[in-house]
């Protein structure tokens, strides 16, 4: 996880960079053809060092911009399940960099390799990545560094009352970096099957004849209103005469036929098709009086 260390790893990652760059291997570009010390530490010199690059972390803030992201995030998915945790805290790395040599010349070469090293790895690949960084699920789709423009009274501001006269600096923002809240996680199981189950609902759309007399024969045509169970055993769909239930004498896919009971009153009686708990809308046919 992206725990306490994050910020540790961040550190170590750019001090790591810049040794390397540094303190090159034989016949491999880079260095100012002396060992350079790289610390991360305040902006002091110490004492008997030569050369030396240091890295002084002054700011730390929350990143809004990668706020809200949801309340909880996915780390890991499988093909049964997913393993989410609680929204991390995003966060932003503020950094000087400067440069210590015994004259200007050196300490300007220093800060060019050092600017040279840094924006080679503005964006910090998987393979320069330090500690927990390298291996957590728990990160940004890519940790970069972005190069400050900061004015001198900022740079005065940041290097604080320290003994000795401001070196050649420059600052960075490193973004993309996210801390853990160390609380449960939460595995959810995925649907293993999606069955979607289409049922084909009954409908009627014209009755004849529009008049009849008790005890007389009825057609309704509409579509769906033959639908039975799966042994064929008990047609699913009723016809409802004025909400009671009348069975047809003959049905089929889209018609349906039936004999108006004798004893109707005279007056207008309306039909519908039902199938479980959905009922069609209704047709409305006249009783004549007998």
């Amino acid at each position: 996880m992206s725990d306490a260390s994050v910020i540790t790893d961040v550190s170590e990652t750019l001090r790591a960079i810049l040794d390397a760059h540094l303190n090159p291997a034989p016949g491999e570009p880079g260095g100012v053809g002396a060992p350079v010390t790289v610390t991360v530490d305040n902006p002091q010199r110490a004492a008997g060092e030569d050369l030396r690059v240091n890295l002084y972390l002054y700011h730390i803030l929350q990143d809004e911009s990668r706020r809200n992201t949801g309340p909880r995030l996915p780390v890991e998915r499988t093909d049964k399940a997913i393993k989410q945790i609680r929204e991390p805290l995003a966060l932003k790395l503020y950094y000087m960099v400067t440069a210590f040599a015994p004259d200007g010349r050196t300490e300007h070469r220093l800060i060019g390799e050092t600017i040279q090293a840094l924006y080679a790895h503005r964006i910090l690949d998987a393979a320069v990545l330090a500690g927990d960084l390298k291996v957590s699920p728990i990160k940004a789709d890519r940790i970069q560094l972005v190069m400050l423009n900061q004015d001198l009274e900022t740079l005065h501001r940041i290097w604080g009352n320290f003994q000795e006269a401001l070196r050649p600096s420059v600052t960075y923002e490193v973004e993309g970096l996210y801390l853990d809240a160390q609380l449960e996680e939460r595995t959810t199981r995925l649907v293993e099957t999606r069955d979607l189950a289409i049922v084909p609902i009954p409908y009627l759309t014209e009755v004849a004849p529009a008049r009849v007399r008790p005890g007389g024969a009825l057609r309704l045509y509409g579509a769906n209103l033959e639908l039975a169970t799966p042994d064929g055993s008990r047609s699913l769909v009723t016809i409802l005469l004025n909400g009671t239930p009348n069975a047809p004498s003959r049905q089929s896919r889209g018609a349906v036929s039936l004999v108006l009971p004798a004893t109707t009153k005279p007056g207008p009686v309306t039909l519908q098709a039902r199938i479980g708990d959905f009922t069609s809308s209704a047709l409305t046919v006249e009783v004549l009086p007998p």
